[in-house]
């Protein structure tokens, strides 16, 4: 299954190295990497170019509205013909290697529109730690499924998510209105 994955970036110069590295290292070899990079204060776009000069899987593209949903039609409208599915990754994520191939078997075995794993934040600093640990706690997520570990299940949403093509393509593009995509 080609899967291609779609990180919207803003203001992620630092984080962007890692991000890559994670899809880099996936089992199932990314089809397209796209990057869609809002207006930023730091160095994200020449980051980004600059990670597009050394992958000739990686797509830069740029999103003037800044928003996310604005970032995922970009991205949506320049997919593959042959892409089957889309990982949405953020750029702070850093993806388990074999989350990729998971997925698609995943996709391949239920059917299913969208399949993802738990989120596990991961504090590096006093204050990273201590939201890492309030997103660990039903207390301070309440009972998101997708922030806990477990048997796999159907779920009311998803962490990043891996997107089946064709649902992507019935469902239509994103509604930049919304601050929230999910």
């Amino acid at each position: 299954m080609r899967i291609d994955v779609v990180v919207p970036l803003r203001d992620a110069a630092a984080l962007l190295p890692g991000c890559l590295e994670a899809i880099r290292a996936q089992t199932l070899s990314p089809g397209r990497i796209h990057l869609v990079v809002g207006p930023s204060k730091d160095a994200t776009l020449d980051v980004a170019r600059s990670a597009w000069s050394r992958d000739s899987r990686v797509l830069v593209s740029e999103n003037p509205a800044g928003d996310r949903g604005s970032a995922l039609n970009v991205a949506l409208a320049a997919l593959d013909p042959e892409t089957e599915a889309v990982a949405m990754v953020d750029a702070q994520s850093r993806i388990d290697p074999a989350y990729l191939e998971r997925s698609a078997a995943v996709l391949d075995e239920t059917g299913a529109a969208v399949v993802g794993g738990s989120m596990q934040p991961v504090g590096t600093s006093p204050m990273g730690e201590a939201i890492a640990a309030a997103l660990s706690s039903p207390v301070g997520v309440g009972d998101s499924s997708f922030h806990f570990e477990g048997e796999a299940r159907d779920v009311d949403s998803v962490y990043l998510g891996v997107y089946r093509r064709t649902v992507l393509d019935t469902v239509g593009p994103y509604d930049p209105r919304l601050l929230r995509t999910e």
